[in-house]
């Protein structure tokens, strides 16, 4: 409590500096546009992302936005009059979205830094509440492309899935029937011996995609990954930095700061009074890590993470946007 209680006094103390800042810009600090980010806990990475919403502010922009970072769990009496005072608000995280949603059911509410699958559960939960949201996950077409940059004579990619993360499949093979790219997949059963049905589809496979599912599914199948994927001698492209230290020999995700960033921009279109609005969004921006060790050790040495990341985000005409329908279609069906 007293930890939850300090952030929320410097989170405060944070803002009246950034309204004392805007106020020297703007001679006033009476926003057009109020609006509250809250968190559920003091996560850093959750924290990251709030700092980067409010630090994208300002840079020349004439729209006028004040936010306000809140611990929604501890939030008082204070607090939640200026939640409810606000325009809107920007949830950081599935739990801080779901109880922006069930405690003030009458505001809109932005989700950022949430899972595709964290999102449809908050669609069928609260249908039409949601103002828009900045998800985790990386658009199918960019993670195949990855794949064929890494190796152009690929046409074949392993994936595993969860419950959660079988729901992309769809996604993937049209990606991959456009790139001429065939998937090799299989869902997990939890009665399955994991070795035992990766083994086949890794065997048969150029290049392994791994997909974030539940927390048991990515302990249960990384290490079995990483193992076979050196026995075979092929690529694992993974989610996280994390995944690169275990050994993937890249990793493809977004960071706090990115997603942040990305956030503010949705959070001044709806504040400008723009009428065709992406209210769904993959994130725009991403950084690519590579394991030298690893990708030497797989004949793989001129490959360069930043060189990767330039040719990926060329081939991106425009933002992969992810429309609502997608997001609870096959959950519904």
């Amino acid at each position: 409590m007293a930890k939850s209680q300090g952030l929320a006094n410097r989170l405060r103390a944070g803002t009246l500096s950034f309204c004392l800042l805007f106020l020297l810009v703007a001679n006033n600090c009476i926003a057009d546009y109020s609006v509250s980010i809250v968190l559920s806990d003091t996560n850093p990475v959750y924290e990251k992302v709030a700092r980067s919403i409010v630090s994208s502010l300002g840079a020349g922009q004439e729209e006028s936005i004040v936010y306000k970072t809140t611990l929604i769990n501890t939030a008082n009496k204070t607090d939640i009059e200026s939640i409810n005072q606000s325009h809107f608000i920007v949830a950081i995280g599935a739990q801080a979205t779901h109880q922006a949603l069930l405690g003030f059911p009458e505001k809109p509410v932005i989700s950022s830094f949430v899972s595709l699958s964290a999102l449809e559960k908050l669609q069928r939960t609260y249908p039409d509440k949601l103002l828009g949201a900045v998800v985790l996950d990386q658009p199918a077409p960019r993670l195949l492309q990855l794949t064929r940059l890494i190796n152009p004579q690929l046409s074949s990619v392993g994936l595993l899935t969860g419950l959660q993360s079988n729901k992309r499949i769809p996604e993937l093979t049209a990606a991959g029937q456009q790139l001429g790219i065939q998937l090799n997949t299989k869902q997990l059963e939890p009665t399955q011996n994991p070795v035992k049905t990766l083994e086949p589809i890794i065997a048969a496979s150029q290049a392994y995609l791994v997909l974030p599912d539940k927390a048991d599914f990515n302990r249960q199948t990384a290490k079995w990954i990483i193992y076979l994927s050196y026995r075979y001698r092929i690529p694992v492209i993974g989610y996280s930095s994390r995944y690169v230290d275990a050994g993937a020999m890249l990793s493809i995700y977004s960071t706090p700061e990115q997603i942040g960033a990305q956030t503010d921009e949705l959070v001044k279109s709806w504040a400008a009074g723009a009428t065709e609005i992406q209210k769904f969004q993959y994130p725009n921006h991403f950084v690519i890590r590579l394991n030298n060790k690893v990708k030497q050790s797989l004949g793989f040495s001129k490959l360069d993470a930043e060189l990767l990341a330039q040719k990926l985000m060329a081939m991106e005409i425009e933002p992969y946007n992810l429309k609502q329908q997608d997001a609870t279609q096959k959950s519904t069906e």
